[in-house]
């Protein structure tokens, strides 16, 4: 194993099965379900979120994952809000509260309970923060 400090790279040995559980214990105080290894009896599951579009859902195997931070790019009109859209109602309906960070001043509330059938009276709308940076500190916040 190699660890790199600074512009040296410092060469640790690890070989005593000791070395390994110290490490193992250090990481586990710090950084609590943050790593297992292989021989830990752990249940991976993961919580997704479904996009409301089968195939989409096959690739992501179940949807988006929750816990994770997702971004949708692509060109002008080819959905990207639509999905989004989707997305908040598949949420809505496990019971999940959605929030909606719009940076360009797009969300239409009208269109989004007619056609897409979001309450929007449970949907907590952020409009255009100042900086993204911004409206991840937001979220970030909302989070701890």
């Amino acid at each position: 194993m190699a660890l790199k400090v600074g512009r040296k790279l410092k060469n640790i040995n690890i070989t005593e099965k000791t070395d390994i559980q110290k490490i193992l214990e250090i990481t586990r105080k710090s950084f609590p379900n943050a790593m297992v290894t292989a021989g830990d009896d752990v249940s991976l599951e993961v919580k997704t979120i479904p996009s409301g579009i089968w195939v989409l859902d096959n690739a992501l195997k179940g949807g988006w994952r929750r816990g994770s931070l997702n971004e949708i790019c692509g060109l002008f009109s080819t959905g990207k809000t639509w999905l989004l859209y989707n997305t908040i109602k598949q949420a809505q309906d496990l019971g999940l509260i959605c929030a909606l960070i719009d940076s360009e001043g797009r969300y239409d509330p009208v269109w989004a309970r007619d056609k897409i059938g979001i309450d929007v009276s449970k949907l907590i709308y952020v409009r255009n923060p100042r900086t993204l940076e911004d409206a991840f500190s937001l979220v970030y916040q909302w989070v701890k």
